[in-house]
């Protein structure tokens, strides 16, 4: 079983970094991506009858499974963005966040997840989304949630039509990835805020 770390233990994660804008960076400054998402997360859905609302083709969650379903009184409205992770490791992306709009803005946590999983599913067929709010260890490594997939391929003819490629069907996974390292341009963290008054 993985060992589930605490949002404060993941806060201090994040502070252990000290470089926290990457090299190529230095001049421009990085923003989120354009555009947001609204949903609702119902803290009374199980996370079962969550992964079963994304109709995932596959589910690998396992270093979360002693992560407790969290009470925040039912249904809460968030917002969420996109920050893009390309040049930042983990806890410098965490850090850097922080400073943008006034910090409102808090990594997804598994749940946050799974909710826009089921919700937005063509999203993860565009890019890898992270969720750097829930660190979970197992067999030595920090993991986080992602949301990742691939579209649909279609088939392809060569030499004039004697020779077939066969469509590839699209698939959705959640799954876990390593927290370490530095990310690159295929990967954006979902960053969510609560629109409660």
């Amino acid at each position: 079983m993985g060992i589930v770390l605490t949002l404060d233990a993941f806060r201090d994660l994040g502070a252990e970094e000290e470089e926290v804008v990457p090299p190529f960076a230095r001049w421009d400054p990085i923003d989120f991506i354009p555009g947001s998402f609204r949903f609702t997360d119902d803290y009374g859905t199980s996370r079962a009858e969550l992964i079963a609302a994304g109709n995932y083709d596959g589910v690998y969650l396992e270093p979360f499974s002693k992560w407790p379903n969290l009470d925040e009184g039912g249904a809460i409205n968030f917002e969420a963005r996109y920050f893009p992770l390309a040049g930042f490791s983990s806890r410098g992306a965490v850090r850097y966040t922080r400073r943008l709009d006034d910090g409102r803005w808090e990594p997804a946590r598994l749940e946050h997840m799974l909710a826009f999983g089921a919700l937005f599913p063509e999203e993860q067929l565009k890019q890898r989304i992270v969720g750097l709010g829930s660190v979970a260890m197992s067999g030595g490594d920090l993991l986080v949630p992602i949301l990742s997939g691939s579209p649909e391929t279609p088939s392809r003819r060569r030499f004039f039509g004697l020779s077939v490629t066969p469509a590839i069907a699209s698939w959705r996974r959640i799954s876990t990835t390593i927290w370490d390292g530095v990310w690159n341009y295929e990967y954006q963290a979902l960053m969510v805020r609560s629109l409660a008054q």
